[in-house]
């Protein structure tokens, strides 16, 4: 999934309406420059919604609300007042406003860009590129709202890499970030397009399964420990996973981001107690729920 905030050929698609919103209030001040005439001046109202265009539409916004606004302040002063006594002076204004609303506009696009890349870097994984535990939490809770709102299944898997601390160890730390790295890049691949897979700190995974029931939750699990099982053996890492899997059936009640993160925690740590290297999968409720393990045959290591 791309978290950074990109542009689109025009506007950021999400902001749009409040853009077109800006560019037609600028006509509606162009109007209004008119119908006052000369003797009072709107050109300060023009920076409200051109700042509104360049903060929601980026470059493209602050490019189009600036030529606007200009064109629209020159209109109406024409208008207003067509005996021209110098051309010159009409010009110099002209381009005077212009480049004073591009001025703003450009500074404000880019302000606004670089505070949505320190956003972006503020939910981002460093060391595998992933969303991290505060992106996970904004997206678990986006897909509750949406299961519980048109409900659909959901489910959360837990994962840990086994024996990661003797890879750092033996190996060294290097090594264990290069394993890490390679470790994210194969669960984001064994996914679907519609999954979230999040680093949770250490050698810790979540992936979230939009619209899977336990049954399609098993499935993508044991693709997903058969594929990172292959490449574990072909790169050399002797690494396996322990894996706890939560599905919250249509209707279930009372769901929250912190209590599927807590259930499938404790059935990824049952995992390990039982020897590691496989999967328990439960319904969303209390601790209590009998889990279902699921623990495919082990490969020999190469």
């Amino acid at each position: 999934m791309n978290w950074i905030v990109s542009e689109s050929v025009l506007f950021r698609p999400q902001h749009w309406g409040w853009t077109v919103t800006a560019l037609i209030t600028i006509v509606i001040v162009g109007i209004a420059d008119y119908v006052t005439g000369p003797q009072i001046t709107f050109s300060v109202f023009y920076l409200v919604p051109v700042s509104v265009a360049a903060w929601l539409g980026g470059t493209a916004g602050a490019l189009a609300g600036s030529v606007l606004a200009a064109v629209v302040w020159f209109g109406a002063l024409l208008a207003a007042s067509p005996s021209v006594s110098n051309t010159f002076v009409y010009v110099w204004n002209f381009c005077a406003q212009l480049f004073f609303l591009l001025l703003v506009a450009l500074l404000l696009g880019q302000l606004r860009r670089m505070l949505d890349r320190e956003r972006e870097l503020s939910r981002r994984d460093q060391l595998t590129g992933l969303p991290n535990a505060r992106a996970l939490h904004e997206i678990a809770g986006a897909e509750i709202a949406r299961a519980g709102r048109y409900r659909l299944p959901l489910s959360l898997a837990f994962i840990d890499v086994d024996d990661f601390k003797r890879i750092n160890d033996s190996r060294g730390h290097g090594a264990g970030d290069r394993l890490l790295r390679l470790m994210a890049q194969v669960i984001r691949g064994s996914l679907r397009s519609s999954d979230h897979v999040a680093r949770c700190g250490g050698d810790e995974f979540v992936v979230l399964l939009p619209v899977a029931d336990q049954d399609a939750a098993r499935a993508a699990v044991d693709k997903l420990r058969t594929i990172v099982n292959q490449a574990m053996i072909r790169e050399n890492w002797p690494v396996t996973l322990s894996i706890g899997v939560v599905t919250c059936e249509p209707g279930s009640a009372g769901v929250t981001v912190d209590g599927m993160l807590d259930r499938a925690d404790r059935l990824m740590y049952e995992v390990k107690s039982s020897g590691k290297n496989g999967a328990r999968l439960a319904t969303y409720g209390p601790p209590s729920a009998s889990p279902e393990p699921l623990n495919a045959a082990v490969e020999p290591s190469a």
